[in-house]
């Protein structure tokens, strides 16, 4: 199986179905146990996917991989296996737990910095970017773009497209 399919399926059965999943856990009521499962495959999906990030130089030489990781992603998800609450329970939580004060301290210490370098950021730049938008609103190509959107979004055109879609 093609490398390019089996990312995109990784993809598929990684992130797309537990995304979707998770929403309809959180619209439906009293549903505390998915809202919780899919809350666990999260949080072992962010860890794992981290893990693979820098290991990616080595992860890529793994023949197979993306069809291995499609296969642990699935056993994850199960709602028969458990797999996301076996590897939370048994190696994340106990980590997680042990390093907690450590890594909220490096957290605290990334957002202060992050911050900085967004004041600094805005300071020397926001001005020159402001006068950028201002200039790109006052612009007649700007304004062409919102007439034909506006014009894209009317009731009419809307209409009309409809009939093209049925004739067609």
């Amino acid at each position: 199986m093609g490398a390019s399919f089996s990312r995109y399926l990784c993809l598929a059965v990684g992130v797309a179905y537990p995304a979707y999943a998770s929403f309809k856990a959180l619209e439906r009521p009293h549903t505390g146990h998915d809202s919780k499962q899919w809350l666990t495959y999260w949080i072992v999906y962010g860890a794992t996917t981290s893990v693979e990030t820098v290991a990616s130089p080595l992860v890529c030489l793994v023949p197979g991989y993306n069809m291995t990781k499609t296969l642990f992603l699935i056993w994850m998800m199960s709602r028969q296996t458990h797999g996301a609450t076996i590897v939370y329970d048994k190696l994340l939580c106990p980590f997680l737990k042990q390093k907690e004060s450590f890594v909220d301290r490096k957290l605290e210490e990334a957002q202060e910095a992050a911050e900085g370098v967004l004041s600094s950021f805005v300071r020397a730049w926001g001005q020159t970017i402001t006068d950028q938008v201002v200039a790109i609103q006052k612009s007649d190509e700007f304004k062409q773009i919102c007439l034909a959107i506006k014009a894209l979004a009317s009731p009419d055109s809307i209409e009309e497209r409809r009939k093209e879609k049925s004739i067609d």
